[in-house]
C-alpha cells in the first residue's frame, strides 16, 4: 500500500490512500445492506447518471465545502482501482452501457465491484510510436510509387467515399499529379502533402494483409502527417482542406479506439465549419458553384461524424439542428448517392433526437420517456420507407450481393432502434434482481413495454443477421469501427433478453455464436478492438449464466420446467430444446425475417402510452424528475 500523502491544506481537496477508500467502501456497502434489505443499490438511477470511472491508485475526495462533495458520493463509482485516470460513462455509449451492465450484474451477484482486469479503455489498444512532438524540418518521407498510391486511394474511395467526404477529388488528384511529376520540388509541409499521407494511411489499413499486434497498418504514415501538421492557429489559411484533414484525423483515431481524441478533433473541424458559415445557405451569394458544393460536402460529413462520435461517447451535442439552414449537396447523374447522403443525415439527426430527448437531462429517464421514444420511432419509420425504396437489396429482392453502403445505413438504422429502446431493457434488468418472479407478469401487463422490448430484440437480431451476411461476402470492415459498434449494440440486448423473459428470446446462445464468428473474422483481419470486445462479451455471458431462469407464467414458446445449472457451470436457459437456429427461422432469409417495416414501427409508436410504465416514473426510481 502506498504511504499516505501529506494533506494539502489551504485547498478544497485532500489526498487519501487507496486503503482508506477501500475501507470506506466496505463500510458503506455493509451499511446499505443493513438498512436496505434485498436492494443493495438502486441501479435504475445509476444508468441515467453521469458516472465517472475513477481508476487511479490514489483517489481525490471533495471536502465538505466542495460542490456536492460528500465522500459517499464518490463511493458509488464502479471500476475504481486500476486504470490511471477517471472515465466518464456517457448515457448513449455502447462502451459505457456494456460496463454498466457488467457492474450491475457482477455486484448484485457477488456484492463487490466488477474487476477491471482485461477491460479495454480509450487509447490503450494501439501503440502509435510517437510522443506528440511535431517535426519542424526534415526531408521527404518514403511514399509509395504512383501506381500503388493510386491503388490505395481507390481503396479509400470504396471503403469511405460512399459514406464520407474525405477529400475533393479534383483538387486532390491535381496535387497528386504535381507531386509525382516533380517529387523533388514537393513541399512536405504543405496541406496537400499532409492530406496525402493521411489518405495513404487509410489505404494501407484497408488493404494490409500482414497484421502486427498493437500497431495499425499505415500508422507510420499517420504519425508522419501528425508531425507535419501545423497548429490550429494556422489551419484557417486553407479552411476547406484543413477541415478535410481534420475529418481524416478524427476518423483514423476513432478506428484506433482513441475515442476521446477523435471526438475532440471532429469538434475542431465543426467549429471551423461554423466560423466559415457553412451551416448557413451559401447559395446565391456570388460564390463559385464548385466551391459551394465542396463546402456542402464538407459540412455534412463533419455533421455526420460529429453526431455519431458524440453518440458513441454519450455526450451532449455541440450544434442544434435548428441552427442549420444549409442544404444537402447535389450529385449530378448519381441519384442513389444523393439519397444515401440524405438517409445518412436523417439517421444522424435521429441519433441526435434520441440523445437529446429519450435520455433527457444528464441522461435521466423522465416522464417524457414514452413520448420521446414515440417521436424517435416515428422519425426512424420515415427513414425506413426511403431506405427500402432506395436499396432494393435490403428487401431481399436483389440477385446480387449485399451493398456495403446499404448495409452500413441499415445497421445504423437498427442501432437507432436499439439505443432508443434499451433504457427500458436496462430498467427491467435492475428490477429483475429485486423481483425475479415478477418480471414476466410486469412485461405482460403493459402492451407498450412488450412491444418496445420485442422491437429492441428484433433489431438486435437483424444487426446480427446483416453482419453475418457481410462476413459471408467478405465485406466486414476490419478497420472502420462501425460494424464493431453495431455488433456491440446488438450483442448486449441479445444477452439480456432471455434473462428477463423467455418469450422475448428463448436463448441467446445461437445468436451469440454467430456474433462470435463475426468477431473472429474481424480479429483474423487484424482488428484488435474486436478481440477485446469478444473477451468482454464472453465475460458478460459467463456472469449472466450465474442467473437463474426467469419464471415465465405462460410461455409462448415450448419450454420444459426450469432446470438447475449443470456441473460445468452452464445455465439451463442455454440448453432448452427448441433454441436451435432452425427453430426461430434463422436461415438464409433471417435478415428479412427480423427486419422492421415502417408500418410496424409506426404501429408501435402510435400504440405507446403510459399504461404499465408507472414503475419507471416513481420517485424511488429517480425517473420522475422532469
Amino acid at each position: 500500500m502506498p504511504p499516505a500523502k501529506d494533506p494539502m491544506f489551504g485547498s478544497e481537496k485532500i489526498w487519501v490512500t487507496r486503503g482508506l477508500i477501500e475501507d470506506l467502501e466496505r463500510q458503506a456497502q455493509l451499511h446499505q445492506t443493513r438498512n436496505s434489505p434485498g436492494d443493495a443499490r438502486n441501479y435504475e438511477n445509476d444508468f441515467n447518471q453521469t458516472d465517472v470511472l475513477d481508476e487511479g491508485q490514489t483517489t481525490v475526495l471533495p471536502t465538505e465545502n466542495s460542490p456536492g462533495g460528500t465522500p459517499s458520493a464518490q463511493l458509488t463509482n464502479p471500476f475504481s482501482h486500476h486504470a490511471p485516470r477517471p472515465w466518464y460513462l456517457g448515457v448513449s455509449s455502447n462502451w459505457a452501457f456494456n460496463r454498466r451492465v457488467l457492474e450491475i450484474v457482477h455486484e448484485r451477484l457477488t456484492g463487490v465491484h466488477a474487476p477491471t482486469d482485461n477491460l479495454s479503455f480509450d487509447g490503450t489498444l494501439y501503440e502509435l510510436g510517437w510522443n506528440g512532438e511535431r517535426e519542424t524540418a526534415g526531408s521527404q518521407h518514403l511514399v509509395p510509387s504512383a501506381d500503388y498510391a493510386m491503388f490505395l486511394i481507390n481503396a479509400v474511395k470504396f471503403h469511405c467515399g460512399q459514406m464520407f467526404h474525405l477529400f475533393d477529388e479534383t483538387t486532390f488528384m491535381q496535387g497528386f499529379k504535381n507531386f509525382y511529376d516533380s517529387p523533388a520540388d514537393a513541399d512536405i509541409h504543405s496541406f496537400w502533402y499532409i492530406h496525402f499521407l493521411l489518405i495513404l494511411a487509410f489505404g494501407k489499413a484497408f488493404v494490409a494483409r500482414k497484421k502486427m499486434p498493437r500497431k495499425a497498418p499505415g500508422s507510420d504514415l499517420f504519425v508522419q502527417a501528425m508531425k507535419l501538421m501545423p497548429d490550429i492557429v494556422f489551419l484557417i489559411e486553407q479552411p476547406l482542406q484543413a477541415i478535410e484533414i481534420l475529418c481524416c484525423k478524427a476518423l483514423y483515431l476513432q478506428c484506433l479506439d482513441f475515442r476521446c481524441a477523435a471526438y475532440n478533433v471532429i469538434g475542431q473541424a465543426l467549429r471551423i465549419t461554423l466560423e466559415q458559415g457553412m451551416q448557413t445557405d451559401m447559395r446565391n451569394q456570388g460564390l463559385d458553384e464548385l466551391h459551394v458544393q465542396r463546402c456542402l460536402n464538407v459540412f455534412w460529413t463533419v455533421y455526420i461524424l460529429d453526431r455519431q462520435m458524440s453518440s458513441l461517447m454519450g455526450v451532449p451535442l455541440a450544434l442544434k439542428d435548428s441552427e442549420i439552414s444549409t442544404p444537402l449537396p447535389t450529385f449530378a447523374g448519381a441519384p442513389q448517392k444523393s439519397m444515401a447522403l440524405q438517409l445518412h443525415v436523417k439517421l444522424s439527426k435521429t441519433i441526435a433526437q434520441i440523445l437529446n430527448t429519450v435520455y433527457g437531462s444528464e441522461g435521466r429517464l423522465t416522464k417524457r420517456f414514452i413520448q420521446s421514444t414515440k417521436s424517435s420511432l416515428q422519425s426512424i419509420a420515415e427513414v425506413t420507407v426511403q431506405l427500402r425504396e432506395t436499396f432494393e437489396e435490403l428487401r431481399g429482392q436483389s440477385s446480387g450481393g449485399l451493398s456495403r453502403l446499404a448495409a452500413h445505413l441499415d445497421l445504423l438504422h437498427h442501432q437507432c432502434v436499439v439505443v432508443a429502446t434499451r433504457p427500458l431493457l436496462f430498467s427491467l434488468l435492475n428490477k429483475r434482481f429485486d423481483e425475479p418472479s415478477g418480471i414476466s407478469s410486469l412485461i405482460k401487463s403493459s402492451s407498450s413495454a412488450k412491444a418496445l422490448l420485442q422491437m429492441c430484440v428484433e433489431s438486435s437480431q437483424h444487426i446480427v443477421a446483416v453482419l453475418d451476411r457481410l462476413k459471408d461476402q467478405s465485406l466486414l470492415e476490419s478497420f472502420l469501427p462501425f460494424d464493431l459498434e453495431a455488433a456491440s449494440a446488438g450483442s448486449m440486448v441479445i444477452l439480456i433478453a432471455p434473462v428477463l423473459d423467455a418469450n422475448l428470446l428463448s436463448s441467446s446462445a445461437p445468436w451469440l455464436d454467430i456474433l462470435y464468428s463475426v468477431l473472429d473474422e474481424m480479429v483474423a483481419q487484424g482488428q484488435v478492438q474486436a478481440s477485446k470486445r469478444k473477451e468482454e462479451l464472453q465475460r458478460l455471458q459467463q456472469v449472466f449464466e450465474q442467473l437463474p431462469l426467469p419464471l415465465t407464467e405462460t410461455p409462448e414458446v415450448q419450454q420444459p420446467a426450469p432446470l438447475d445449472s449443470g456441473q460445468d457451470g452452464t445455465n439451463a436457459y442455454s440448453t432448452i430444446p427448441g433454441n436451435g437456429l432452425d427453430d426461430f427461422g434463422f436461415m438464409d432469409d433471417a435478415i428479412w425475417r427480423t427486419d422492421l417495416t415502417a408500418e410496424q414501427l409506426m404501429a408501435v409508436a402510435d400504440s405507446l402510452d403510459l399504461d404499465g410504465f408507472e414503475w419507471m416514473t416513481t420517485v424511488s426510481s429517480g425517473l420522475g424528475n422532469d
